[in-house]
């Protein structure tokens, strides 16, 4: 299914208002969350899936950026990936592109990291788990 980049953006917006606002912690279960814990420290690109293998990926990436960039609220981007997608040239091109800034963007606020996660100890339990054709 494609991802439309500037739905991400619609969502991020609203659930930033909503903690800024305080209306998510009245939420349940997150009317439970401690007082020193109600805050958005980071956004992580992960999860359900590698998020670098979708192809609006960098788009959205670009997106969620700029939009940082305009905000007051501070919060790490960051992106949670086993590197298969980072074999796609184009994709490859626009992180570095985009993280090339990284002066620039932290002088502005905006924290990032990439982490890359390892998913087995040895290459046959990878093929195993990974299943990406990459291995």
């Amino acid at each position: 299914q494609k991802v439309d980049p500037d739905r991400v953006i619609d969502e991020l917006s609203h659930l930033i208002d909503l903690v800024e606002t305080n209306q998510f912690f009245s939420i349940p279960p997150f009317d439970q969350t401690p007082m020193a814990q109600r805050k958005l420290t980071d956004v992580s690109f992960s999860g359900d899936g590698e998020p670098t293998m979708v192809p609006e990926f960098p788009e959205v990436l670009e997106k969620v950026l700029a939009f940082f960039q305009k905000r007051t609220h501070e919060a790490t981007i960051r992106i949670i990936t086993n590197g298969t997608g980072l074999f796609k040239p184009s994709t490859r091109r626009k992180v570095l592109e985009l993280f090339a800034q990284k002066n620039i963007l932290e002088t502005e606020r905006i924290p990032w990291s990439i982490w890359f996660k390892i998913d087995a100890a040895d290459a046959k339990s990878f093929a195993f788990l990974d299943r990406s054709g990459l291995s």
